[in-house]
């Protein structure tokens, strides 16, 4: 069902559902509109058209703690907003009558059909917004975004909000009322019609070198894939000989514990057999971090405040042979003396 306004078509479609996936598939979104721009720092041109045309599928960004946040607070955004302006705003999705393929599932719409985009940013972009204002990337970011959603419903302005939750649960907003830029938004659309006619041709825009994987073609294809086959065989064993290696290392940690046992407290060394057994006190960490937030600037004995509590430790060397230095036949033999082991036994 489609209800029409005088510049664009309100669509009706519940967002997040197949039929919201399949609308924004078969056309430009207002978040697609920041890759097209070049600004989104997630996403390439390349990935955008291979999600577009089915070469490949959108990540699934359901789990991602942003988009949790956002999903979790905007509706106490959008309340918080409405109570400080005491104005309402619709959530609504939204199709440009001039140019249908352009779309937007827009936070927010006023009575005067300008929109209103709600964000919930993370605490250190929120701090950063709040430090750089209209110079912070995460502003840049989404007045491409308004851009394209002031094209959609033809609006001459629209509010960004920026919104935070507070340890009590109360809402910080930071509005910024964005005005429509005439010349971005006329090579906006330029360059969504290029992109668009790229989709439409199967004609794939250039890879971002950063953003994008590089997949190997032709006989590089083939030196990739016998490359591959032996790494992934050489790393199966690596993977199995790991395994090994630490089932035999906790095999170890008892009969460590019987020659620290050994050993005492009173030794700081012992040798023999063909093993050495050292163990010494290591200083605990300083931890500096709670310095900064206490804004001292303490001298090295002072530091001792802020240290972790020392703990032993211990190092246990193979040397395969008797103990260094030592001449007394009767040790040396002790000492060489074969010791039966069931290999067996720790399998």
């Amino acid at each position: 069902m489609t209800q029409q306004t005088h510049h664009f078509d309100i669509i009706n479609v519940t967002q997040g559902e197949q039929d919201w996936l399949d609308w924004r598939r078969q056309g430009i979104t207002a978040t697609d509109a920041v890759v097209i721009a070049g600004e989104s720092p997630y996403k390439s041109k390349w990935q955008l058209w291979a999600e577009k045309t089915g070469y490949a599928s959108a990540p699934d960004i359901s789990r991602n703690p942003n988009v949790k946040r956002g999903n979790a607070l905007e509706a106490s955004i959008r309340a918080e907003w409405e109570n400080q302006t005491g104005a309402m705003m619709l959530p609504v999705c939204v199709q440009s009558k001039k140019s249908p393929i352009l779309r937007a599932s827009l936070d927010g719409i006023n009575d005067d059909n300008h929109p209103v985009e709600i964000k919930a940013p993370s605490r250190q972009v929120w701090a950063e917004i709040v430090a750089k204002k209209e110079q912070s990337e995460a502003y840049r970011m989404y007045w491409v975004q308004m851009q394209f959603q002031m094209l959609c419903v033809l609006a001459p302005k629209g509010t960004l909000v920026f919104g935070k939750e507070d340890d009590d649960g109360s809402i910080k907003l930071k509005s910024f009322e964005i005005q429509r830029d005439a010349a971005f938004a006329k090579q906006l659309l330029r360059d969504v019609a290029t992109f668009w006619k790229q989709v439409q041709t199967q004609s794939a825009p250039d890879k971002d070198p950063v953003l994008d994987h590089y997949i190997p073609e032709g006989e590089d294809a083939e030196q990739w894939r016998q490359a591959a086959a032996y790494y992934r065989t050489y790393q199966k064993e690596i993977d199995d000989m790991k395994a090994r290696i630490k089932h035999l290392q906790e095999q170890q940690k008892p009969l460590a514990d019987t020659m620290l046992g050994l050993l005492g407290d009173e030794f700081k060394s012992g040798e023999f057999a063909g093993v050495l057994v050292t163990q010494y006190e290591q200083e605990g960490s300083v931890n500096y971090r709670k310095i900064v937030e206490d804004q001292l600037d303490l001298d090295t004995q002072a530091l001792d405040a802020y240290r972790k509590s020392s703990s032993m430790r211990h190092r246990i060397t193979v040397t395969e042979e008797a103990p260094r230095h030592i001449n007394d036949e009767k040790v040396v033999e002790q000492s060489n003396r074969p010791t039966r082991v069931i290999n067996d036994a720790f399998f």
